[in-house]
C-alpha cells in the first residue's frame, strides 16, 4: 500500500499532469549542484526506448546516447570531436534521478574506480514534444447537414463564447469576433471607447483607446456574466440575452489613476465586495502569477521545487498513508477540464503508477472559485484511492490531489472540495523594478585527461542569455552559446547556437516566474548593485544564485 502511494506521488510531483505519455520516460531536464558548478542533464526518450541528450557540468558538454531497460538508462557519453568516452547510467531514486558517470578504461571497458554518482532533480518543465494527442480532424458534413455543425459533436468548433453585448448600470461592452481576435466598444457615461482583444487562457485580454491613451483590460465570461477588470477596478456585466439572471458575485472596486476612464471615480463604480474564496478565515497560498488557494489554518504547506506544493494535515509525517498535493502544468491545447483527452491522460498516468487503481466512476463536474472543473476518482488495491480535482486556469491545468488510504482520503474529501472551490486567479504581480533587459554571461573551460594524467583535449564554452521583461507582462529570452574544443590535432567550433522564446512573466515577494508555451521557470530573486551596476541575483533555492546585470 505504502509503495503504491509513493509511486503515484512521485509521478504527480515530477511529471506533467496532463502529459501521461511523459510518465513512462526519462524525457526532461534535470539539474543539480556540485560545489559552485551547475549540473544539467537533458534527456529525450523515444517510444522504442532509445535515449539521447546532453550533460553539462558547467565547464563542458557531453553528448549522451543510450536506451532504457528495466527502468534504467544505460549508455555512453562523449566529448564532441574527441576520443574521450564515458559510460553512463541513470535511474529514478526517491523522486530524483541518480546519474552515474564512469570513465572508459583499458579494453574499452568501464573503470569502476572512476565512477561518480550525481543526484539531480527534475527542473520546472521538459523539453519534450507535447504528449497530448492532436485534435482529430473533423469529418465533412453530410449532404443533409451541409453548412451546419453537429450539435452533439464536441469536435465541432464551438460558438464564440465572448461575442455579444454586455451591460451594467453605466457601462456597455460590445464584443465582435474578428479575423485575429475580437474588436468592439466599451461605452461609459455616454462616451464610447474602441477596443481590441485576443484569447488568453480561459478569458480574453486586450486594450481600449481613450483619446491618445490606451489602457489594458482582462475579461472572462461565464453563464452569461462578464467580469471585466481594468486597473484595479472590476465590473460585472450581464449579457443582453441573459439579462434576467442575477449576478453570481459582487465585483471589487478600488481607486485607480483617474486618467483611466473605466477605473475608479465617483460615477459608475462597481460596488465593493469581499475578496477571497469560500473560506476567508483559512490561510492563503498565493503564487506570483496570482493563482491562489486557501487551506485550513491547522494544515501546513511545503513547496516542492519545480513541482508544486504538498499540503500537510495535522499530524502528517513520513509514515502517513495519505498525501495531498497541488500541482500546475501547461495544458498544451486543452482548454476545459471536461475535455476527454485530459481524462485519458490521467487514466494512463494512474494506470502506469499503480495498476491496481482504476477510475471507478465518470468524471464529476465540480467548480473552482471562477472556473469549472472535474473530479476524477480512482479506487482499487488494498483500500487505496486517488482523487484528482482539476481545473484549467490561464492555459494551465491546476490540480488538488488526495492519494492514499481510502478511509483517510474520504474523511478529508469535504476539506479537499473546499480547498478546490477556493482556487482562483486574477492578473498577477509584476515587480516594476524588474522591467527591462537583463543579461548573464558565463564562460567555462575544461581539460580532459586520460587515466595517467596526459592532456587529451580542452574546450571553452561561452553562453550569453538575455531576458527582456516588459511592462505589459510579455517577455523574451534569447540565449547564444558557443563551444570551441581542441585536442590531438582535431578542432571543433560549434558556432553560435541561438535559442529564442517568448512568453509572459510575473514577479513578487522575491519570486520570478517565466511562463513559456510548454514550460515555466521559477526563480528566487533579489536586487544588488555592486560596482554601481544594477543587478539581480536569481537562483532556484541553492546557496548561491546567478548574477544578471541590466543591459
Amino acid at each position: 500500500m505504502r509503495n503504491s502511494i509513493i509511486a503515484i506521488v512521485l509521478l504527480f510531483s515530477l511529471f506533467n499532469i496532463v502529459g501521461a505519455a511523459r510518465s513512462q520516460s526519462f524525457t526532461g531536464t534535470f539539474t543539480g549542484k556540485e560545489g559552485e558548478r551547475a549540473l544539467t542533464l537533458k534527456l529525450k526518450q523515444e517510444t522504442d526506448g532509445r535515449v539521447t541528450g546532453t550533460f553539462s557540468d558547467g565547464e563542458s558538454m557531453l553528448n549522451v546516447t543510450g536506451e532504457v531497460k528495466d527502468g534504467v538508462v544505460s549508455g555512453k557519453a562523449r566529448l564532441p570531436g574527441f576520443p574521450v568516452n564515458f559510460f553512463v547510467k541513470a535511474k529514478w531514486d526517491n523522486g530524483k534521478v541518480t546519474l552515474e558517470i564512469t570513465e572508459e578504461g583499458q579494453g574499452g571497458k568501464p573503470d569502476s574506480q572512476t565512477t561518480e554518482k550525481i543526484v539531480l532533480s527534475l527542473a520546472g518543465g521538459t523539453d519534450a514534444a507535447p504528449a497530448m494527442p492532436a485534435t482529430p480532424s473533423k469529418p465533412a458534413p453530410s449532404s443533409g447537414t451541409q453548412g451546419k455543425g453537429n450539435p452533439l459533436d464536441k469536435s465541432q468548433a464551438p460558438a464564440d463564447p465572448f461575442a455579444g453585448t454586455y451591460k451594467t448600470k453605466d457601462v456597455t461592452v460590445v464584443l465582435r469576433q474578428g479575423t485575429a481576435g475580437h474588436d468592439g466598444t466599451i461605452t461609459k457615461d455616454g462616451t464610447e471607447y474602441p477596443l481590441t482583444a485576443k484569447r488568453s487562457g480561459p478569458g480574453i485580454e486586450g486594450s481600449f483607446k481613450a483619446g491618445n491613451d490606451s489602457f489594458d483590460f482582462l475579461s472572462k465570461v461565464e453563464n452569461g456574466t462578464m467580469r471585466l477588470k481594468t486597473g484595479d477596478t472590476v465590473y460585472l456585466l450581464i449579457k443582453e440575452a441573459a439579462a434576467g439572471k442575477s449576478p453570481a458575485a459582487s465585483p471589487l472596486e478600488k481607486p485607480q489613476t483617474p486618467k483611466n476612464p473605466l477605473a475608479g471615480g465617483p460615477k459608475g463604480a462597481a460596488p465593493a465586495a469581499k475578496e477571497g474564496p469560500v473560506q476567508p478565515a483559512w490561510k492563503l497560498l498565493k503564487h506570483p502569477s496570482d493563482v491562489s488557494v486557501r487551506y485550513p489554518r491547522d494544515w501546513t504547506v511545503r513547496e516542492v521545487p519545480g513541482s508544486g506544493y504538498q499540503l500537510l494535515p495535522p499530524g502528517a509525517n513520513a509514515e502517513s498513508t495519505d498525501v495531498y498535493l497541488i500541482n500546475g502544468q501547461p495544458t498544451e491545447g486543452i482548454a476545459r477540464a471536461d475535455d476527454p483527452r485530459l481524462a485519458q491522460a490521467l487514466d494512463g498516468l494512474i494506470g502506469q503508477a499503480a495498476p491496481a487503481l482504476r477510475r471507478s466512476k465518470p468524471g464529476e463536474a465540480v467548480k473552482a472559485e471562477q472556473e469549472p472543473g472535474m473530479l476524477f476518482t480512482y479506487d482499487g488495491g488494498k483500500n487505496a484511492t486517488a482523487r484528482l480535482y482539476v481545473t484549467i486556469i490561464n492555459g494551465y491545468a491546476i490540480a488538488v490531489v488526495g492519494i492514499g488510504d481510502i478511509a483517510k482520503v474520504e474523511s478529508r474529501d469535504g476539506v479537499l472540495r473546499q480547498i478546490f472551490a477556493s482556487l482562483g486567479w486574477k492578473e498577477g504581480e509584476r515587480d516594476a523594478g524588474l522591467v527591462g533587459a537583463w543579461t548573464r554571461v558565463g564562460e567555462t573551460s575544461l581539460d580532459a585527461r586520460d587515466s595517467v594524467g596526459r592532456l587529451q583535449a580542452s574546450s571553452v564554452s561561452n553562453t550569453q542569455r538575455t531576458m527582456i521583461l516588459r511592462p505589459d507582462g510579455t517577455c523574451t529570452s534569447r540565449e547564444v552559446s558557443r563551444t570551441i574544443a581542441i585536442g590531438q590535432g582535431v578542432s571543433l567550433d560549434s558556432g553560435d547556437q541561438v535559442t529564442t522564446r517568448n512568453g509572459r512573466w510575473f514577479a513578487g515577494s522575491g519570486k520570478l516566474v517565466l511562463m513559456w508555451d510548454k514550460e515555466a521557470e521559477e526563480y528566487t530573486y533579489k536586487f544588488g548593485g555592486g560596482g554601481g551596476a544594477k543587478q539581480i541575483v536569481i537562483g532556484t533555492g541553492g546557496k548561491r544564485g546567478e548574477i544578471w546585470e541590466a543591459r
